[in-house]
Formats: structure tokens, sequence, C-alpha cells
């Protein structure tokens, strides 16, 4: 089976050039960088660049060759293999980082344990197996001319049951505005018509996901603005009034379709994108709820 690359979040979507000093007469597919292959868990990998230490995604191209210049495949790349790596020297700016254009990779050695066992240790944050006593996260995934562009969601309000160690069962709660109402609410430039993957830490039961135009978190923004400047002290019974008063009022939105597919064995699940909108996600689980959300600012 195919390792994938690690889905992470995308913390901007600029172009930057590995090489600044490359020689600009120099063929974009000539610009060689040398990194580590690193496998994390059963299915994923990254590399890092040995000479900068960081780490990114690049996909494994045709052209994949061994010590002996002779071909070889994907499946044969070891951890801690050492590659270089020739593409058109653009890296995309996200943590990891993102280098679409690999034309060819060549294995030249293996690493010295020691630089494995650190890199690895550096990658543990990347590699955690997902806790089931945390709450489930949810981040989106869609692709754009440049590339493939991964974003946390905002959180809002939650209710599990969570069992203890010792066996009990408590009811774990969290209570925010609606997300169509957070002040920071997770801002997205995502193109008309894009395909938005919706990826869970826990896989729900079932999903209810509604849009609102924009102009509608504007203007109670406004008001909500006004009404603070007559609550300078932020007292709590005033704002959890506010809140729940949101809550009561929030106006009917337009219903998204979910399409769920099956591929490989792995399900993907999906909605579609449209400018000007705030997206709510309110998903089931097997021992709770939590909604989501995010909004759309890409230009119509």
């Amino acid at each position: 089976m195919k390792k994938r690359w690690l889905a992470v979040v995308i913390l901007a979507v600029l172009a930057t050039v590995l090489y600044v000093g490359a020689s600009e007469s120099r063929k974009e597919e000539e610009v060689k960088m040398t990194a580590m292959y690193l496998i994390l868990g059963e299915d994923h990998f990254l590399f890092v660049d040995t000479k900068t230490d960081t780490p990114f995604y690049a996909p494994i191209p045709e052209e994949l060759l061994d010590e002996n210049r002779e071909e070889m495949e994907e499946e044969e790349l070891e951890n801690g293999d050492i590659l270089e790596i020739y593409g058109n020297g653009i890296m995309l700016e996200s943590y990891p980082g993102q280098y679409p254009g690999v034309t060819k990779m060549q294995r030249v050695g293996k690493g010295e344990e020691a630089q494995i066992q650190e890199y690895e240790k550096m990658l543990e944050p990347l590699n955690a197996e997902t806790d089931e006593t945390e709450l489930p996260s949810l981040s989106i995934t869609y692709r754009t001319e440049d590339a493939i562009v991964t974003s946390i969601t905002t959180e809002g309000s939650y209710s599990f049951e969570v069992e203890q160690e010792e066996g009990t069962v408590v009811q774990e709660e969290g209570t925010s505005p609606p997300v169509l109402y957070i002040t920071d609410l997770i801002e997205c430039a995502i193109p008309e018509d894009t395909e938005i993957e919706l990826m869970f830490s826990r896989t729900p039961e079932s999903l209810q996901v509604t849009r609102y135009p924009l102009e509608l978190r504007e203007e109670r923004m406004e008001s909500q603005a006004e009404s603070e400047t007559g609550n300078p002290s932020g007292n709590d019974l005033e704002t959890e009034n506010s809140e729940r008063k949101m809550s009561e009022e929030l106006p009917e939105g337009e219903d998204v379709a979910v399409e769920v597919a099956e591929e490989d064995g792995e399900e993907t699940i999906a909605i579609g994108s449209k400018p000007g909108y705030v997206y709510r996600i309110q998903a089931e689980f097997e021992n709770g709820s939590m909604e989501y959300g995010f909004m759309n600012t890409a230009e119509e």
C-alpha cells in the first residue's frame, strides 16, 4: 500500500524559493536539494531538508532512482533514506511545507541513526495518534491552482459523555455563541465550486452543514460591538445572556449537501464551496455532539 503524506494545518498559501541564490539561467527542473525520507505511522510519510532541518511533503515522482541510478518503486523506500530531490525549486509556505513541483528523486544513501532519531522526535507532534478522550477536531482540505490547502476550523459548543479511569461517566459541555457569531472565526479563501473535504479526527455518525451569508455575520458583529460599549465591565451574566440571545435569534440558513464516498477502503466526506458564506458544521458522534465553523471570504 502506498504511503500518504500527512495533512496538517496550512498557515499560508504563498510560494517561496528554496534557494534564493540559485542562478536564474538554471532550468527549474535542475534545482536540487537533499532530504531524508521518514515514515509516520502505517501509511504516512514526510521529508526533512537535511540542510535546514525543516519538514515538508513532496509527492513521489515517476522518476524514482536508486543509488545505481536504476528505477525503483516507492514501496522500496525505507525510513531514513537520503534522497536528492529535483524540481522547480518552489516550496509552498505551510507547515509542514509542500513541494508539488518535484520531477525526480534519487536515493543516495542512508542517514545516520542519531540523525534519524532526531528527526523522528521532531516529527512526533505530527504523528500523534487520535486520543479518544480528547474532543474530536475537524480540518478542511481543498485544492487551488497552486496547492493542496488544509486548514483548521473554529470549534463551537459541544456536549460529550466521557468515561473516567474509574469507570464513571461524566458529562462535559462547552458553550459558545453559534459559529456564525464567533469573533475569531477561521477565514479561508476558497474558489467557487471547489470541493471541500471534511477531515474529522473521529468519524461522526451524522452531519448537518448549513451556510449563512457573510452579511448576517457582519451586521450582528457590528450590533454586538455597540452593545459591548454598554457593558464595559464585561459582566459574565450579561455576556451569557447575550450569547443565549444570539443563539435564539440564529436565522435560517441554507442547507448544504454532504457527499460521502468510499475509495480504497477509506471514507471521504465533502461539501461544495461558495464564496461569501459562513459554514456551520454540526456533527453527532457516538458519545456526543460538536459544532464547527469557518467563513469563505474569497471574491465571487
